[in-house]
């Protein structure tokens, strides 16, 4: 049985910042550009890591990027931190610095962003600033799939799919692609759901949706209204 893996790297890296952030770009001649940066140059943590991003998607500069993100970090602003994770694993207007990245994901996953809780996840998955750890990332994949991280959720279910950190279990894998598919991740869900449900009996796959079923029911509040 080969699943469909989600991919671990850049391309991985590029979705969370387009999962992270839901800004638009800014164009900088603006009266709302110029509040902005009125803003940040104030102090607010917000604005700062806003206009981090405003010139890192504009591709205006990484360095001034930076510079604002680290200002809005300093100050625990948690998507700052986490942007900066991703910009020490990936080499983005920095060296690569695996230790760093880890530093800064820590720092947002423990302020309970989901996204630098996935990517904490990947880094001891990977290997990348600390040893490999398939307990620890699934530590991590919990609490981000818990507040609807439907990726983190498809790494859980990948992790009990193979008996990655925890005992093989097919039913408790199909269990978390059918929430993930039921939260929008559909291509990798719904093909994985097919694949490994074929090793399941109609009775576990029962088993399986009865419990993501509930699981939904309980976490109802992180599911789109329609």
């Amino acid at each position: 049985m080969k699943l469909i893996k989600l991919v671990f790297g850049l391309g991985v890296a590029l979705a969370y910042v387009v999962q992270i952030v839901q800004a638009e770009k800014i164009d900088t001649n603006t009266v709302y550009f110029a509040e902005l940066k009125t803003k940040a140059e104030q102090g607010n943590a917000a604005s700062q890591y806003e206009l981090g991003y405003a010139y890192y998607r504009g591709k205006l500069g990484l360095n001034e990027a930076l510079k604002w993100f680290c200002k809005s970090a300093d100050q625990g602003y948690a998507k700052a931190q986490g942007m900066l994770g991703f910009c020490y694993e990936n080499g983005q207007g920095v060296e690569t610095n695996f230790i760093e990245a880890i530093k800064w994901y820590r720092k947002a996953a423990d302020q309970d962003d989901k996204y630098a809780q996935e990517y904490l996840g990947l880094c001891y998955a990977k290997g990348h600033g600390v040893g490999t750890n398939f307990i620890e990332a699934i530590k991590w994949y919990r609490k981000a799939g818990d507040q609807g991280n439907e990726k983190a959720q498809c790494h859980l279910a990948y992790c009990y799919a193979y008996g990655n950190g925890v005992a093989s279990d097919g039913v408790e894998a199909y269990k978390w692609w059918f929430i993930a598919e039921k939260l929008g991740h559909g291509y990798c869900a719904a093909n994985n759901m097919t694949m490994i449900g074929a090793n399941l009996s109609p009775e576990q796959i029962a088993a399986a949706k009865k419990r993501a079923n509930d699981w939904i029911f309980q976490h109802k509040k992180i599911f789109p209204e329609k």
